[in-house]
This record gives C-alpha cells, sequence and structure tokens, in this order.
C-alpha cells in the first residue's frame, strides 16, 4: 500500500507531462520499484539511463516536498 501512495505522488509530480514522459511503463515501474526498495536500477541502456535521469529529478522533487 505505501509503494502505491509513493508511485502516485511521483506520477502526480510529472502530471500532465506522464504520457509524453512514460513511453515504457514496465521499466519506470522497475525504476520506481527498485528506488522504493533501494535497491539500484541498472542503466545499461540508453533508455534505461534516460529513465534514471528523469527518474531522478522527480524523486528530488519528491524529497523537497516531503524534507525527506
Amino acid at each position: 500500500m505505501m509503494f502505491l501512495q509513493y508511485l502516485r505522488v511521483n506520477l502526480m509530480i510529472i502530471y500532465p507531462f506522464n504520457d509524453e514522459i512514460i513511453k515504457n511503463y514496465k521499466l519506470w515501474f522497475e525504476y520506481f520499484y527498485k528506488t522504493f526498495t533501494g535497491r539500484q536500477f541498472d542503466s545499461d541502456t540508453e533508455e534505461k539511463e534516460e529513465i534514471n535521469d528523469i527518474g531522478n529529478l522527480i524523486l528530488s522533487i519528491y524529497s523537497e516536498l516531503f524534507n525527506i
């Protein structure tokens, strides 16, 4: 349940650009799940590297909003 709330808030941060930013929802889900569980998101492809960069920006905004 906590992960779903975490995911919702992160998706709300990028709204209304969700469709433009999230092209491969499976990789995005993997990114958010791994960062939520404290694991490293391996960026061995250009697409994963882009997701990692944008995801880190989203997470920094999340951290600022909630002082984490």
